[in-house]
C-alpha cells in the first residue's frame, strides 16, 4: 500500500506506458541531452524512472539512488532539491551544467519559464497527467571548456559554484583531492574561445572534439556525474579525469589537445558477472549430474 504514492496502477501496461506526444518529440531529439521533469511521470514523484523505459534520459535520481555528490550539489534528494530551479533558490546554472534543456511540467503549473520556450502544452500523457514541454531559449552545451580552476576544501565547494555570481563558463571548482595546485585567480579569465562537440554517446563512452584546438591548458567541463572508474584518454594519452564542482566529470587538458574519449569500466561489474556466470555454471552441473547418474544406473 506504501508505494501507491510512487506509481500508476493499471491492468493494461501497453496503455499506461504508451507513448504521447511528449515522448515521441523527445525520442526523436539527437543526445546528448537531459530532461527535467516535474511530476509528471509519474504523476506523484519527481523522482521516478518511467522516462527510462522510453529511453529519455531524466536529470534527477533514480528513486534516491543516484550519488551522494550528485544530492549535496542540488541539494537533493527530493522533494527538496533546494539548489535546483522550481523545487528551490536554484537559478538555471545547474540545468546547464548538466545539458538539461527540457523541462515537462504539469500543464495547470504554468505555461511560461524563464529561459524556456513552450514546444509542446496542454498535451495529454500517457500517465493521465495533462503537461507542457519546455526547452531552452538558448543552446546549452553539453560539455565546455574552462580555462581556470579554483582549489577549495570540500565543504566550501557546493556553496560556491552555487552562487549566483559563479562564472560556469570560465572557472571550475575543485576540491582537495585534486592532485595539483591550480595557479591562482586575481580576476576571472576570459573565456576559451573554442567549442567541446560530442561526436560519440553512448552508455559507458563518449567521444568530444575541440574545436579549435585548446588555446591553453585547461579543463573540459563535461554533463555527467564523476565516478572513479571513468578512464579517459586526451589525443590518445591516458589522463585521470577530475571531480569537478562537487559531482562532474571534469579532464584537464593541455594546450593543443583535440580530442577526448572517455569510458566507464567497473572492475566490481566484471567481477560480480564472473561469480554470476561460475554460479549459473555450477547450478547447471549440479541439476545435469544426477539425471546423468540415473541414466548411467539404468544402463
Amino acid at each position: 500500500w506504501n508505494a501507491r504514492t510512487f506509481w500508476n496502477y493499471s491492468d493494461a501496461p501497453d496503455v499506461l506506458f504508451a507513448g504521447d506526444p511528449i515522448t515521441e518529440h523527445l525520442q526523436a531529439v539527437e543526445g546528448p541531452y537531459r530532461v527535467m521533469n516535474l511530476q509528471v511521470y509519474p504523476s506523484t514523484n519527481a523522482e521516478g524512472a518511467v522516462l527510462m523505459a522510453y529511453g529519455i534520459p531524466e536529470l534527477l535520481g533514480h528513486h534516491g539512488n543516484e550519488l551522494h555528490a550528485f544530492d549535496q550539489l542540488t541539494g537533493g534528494p527530493g522533494p527538496d532539491w533546494t539548489n535546483l530551479p522550481f523545487f528551490g533558490r536554484g537559478d538555471l546554472k545547474l540545468l546547464d551544467l548538466y545539458g538539461a534543456r527540457y523541462v515537462i511540467g504539469p500543464s495547470t503549473w504554468t505555461d511560461t519559464l524563464p529561459g524556456f520556450t513552450l514546444v509542446l502544452g496542454n498535451v495529454a500523457t500517457a500517465g493521465g497527467i495533462s503537461a507542457n514541454l519546455f526547452e531552452r531559449a538558448e543552446d546549452i552545451p553539453f560539455a565546455r571548456i574552462v580555462p581556470a580552476a579554483l582549489k577549495l576544501p570540500e565543504e566550501q565547494v557546493v556553496a560556491t559554484f552555487t552562487d549566483p555570481r559563479f562564472p560556469v563558463d570560465r572557472v571550475v571548482v575543485v576540491d582537495s583531492t585534486y592532485p595539483d595546485e591550480p595557479p591562482g585567480l586575481s580576476a576571472i579569465p576570459d573565456s576559451v574561445p573554442s567549442s567541446v562537440t560530442v561526436t560519440e554517446w553512448r552508455p559507458g563512452h563518449m567521444r568530444l572534439e575541440i574545436n579549435p584546438a585548446a588555446p591553453q591548458d585547461a579543463f573540459v567541463v563535461i554533463g555527467e556525474n564523476w565516478y572513479f572508474e571513468w578512464q579517459a584518454t586526451v589525443d590518445g594519452q591516458a589522463v585521470t579525469p577530475i571531480r569537478g564542482n562537487g559531482a562532474v566529470l571534469t579532464v584537464p587538458v593541455s594546450a593543443g589537445a583535440r580530442e577526448i574519449e572517455l569510458t566507464f569500466e567497473s572492475d566490481a561489474y566484471r567481477t560480480g558477472k564472473g561469480i554470476t556466470l561460475a554460479s549459473l555454471l555450477l547450478v547447471a552441473i549440479g541439476l545435469a549430474a544426477p539425471v546423468a547418474v540415473r541414466r548411467r544406473k539404468r544402463g
